[in-house]
């Protein structure tokens, strides 16, 4: 085992192992077979929800392997661009996993230019866009920031289709509770804040005009 994974184990335990390796899976899922990116796309507040650790330990121990340099901090984006020269069995693993990038034709990556690839993906991001500023009524000036761009990239590299998210979107439109009839009177109808995760966009699938509980 790696002497930095060790010093995260003995202070950490489990909890500190098993993040290390979650993160690595997360950062895994961005790989692209023409652009090696390992951006982490999970704030700390959601993977204490997924992991089940408070958010307050897992900025810790995010900050603690920083400091031991199996991470990097660029900017508040947490990274590891030594992975691509990492040779354990595992990491290679996830490399090959998810060394695919689904294209609209349906072409093996080989056969795809790069740039298309990339071209490919720009188009969904902006439909996906397009369409929820369309279904939330919002104004012309409403921006694709960076933040709502990467969560919406990251849900599609991890395999949801563009008709899925599409759903979610008017999912949330259906909800009471997140277009404002709530005891804030506060909307909850981002889409930064449906491609959060990989669980809200399924719970957005989920909603039914005629569900007018709340879910959020």
């Amino acid at each position: 085992m790696d002497l930095k994974l060790k010093k995260v184990r003995s202070k950490y335990g489990m909890e500190g192992y098993g993040l290390y390796w979650y993160l690595l899976e997360h950062i895994a899922v961005n790989v692209e077979s023409h652009n090696l990116t390992f951006e982490l796309e999970h704030d700390a507040e959601i993977i204490g929800e997924d992991v089940k650790i408070s958010r307050d330990l897992v900025q810790e121990m995010m900050v603690f392997m920083v400091d031991l340099g199996l991470f990097e901090n660029r900017e508040g984006t947490i990274t590891c661009l030594k992975m691509a020269t990492r040779t354990d069995e595992y990491t290679q693993k996830l490399l090959r996993d998810f060394n695919f990038v689904p294209t609209r034709s349906l072409e093996s990556p080989d056969k795809v230019p790069p740039n298309r690839i990339e071209e490919n993906r720009i188009e969904e991001i902006q439909e996906v866009f397009n369409h929820w500023v369309s279904v939330m009524n919002k104004n012309s000036g409403t921006k694709l920031t960076g933040d709502r761009k990467r969560k919406i990239k990251a849900r599609l590299n991890e395999g949801f289709t563009v008709s899925q998210i599409k759903q979610a979107v008017i999912g949330c439109k259906n909800s009471d509770y997140h277009m404002g009839q709530n005891d804030q009177r506060k909307l909850y109808n981002d889409i930064e804040l449906i491609c959060r995760s990989g669980s809200k966009v399924e719970g957005f699938i989920d909603i039914k005009p005629e569900d007018q509980e709340i879910w959020h």
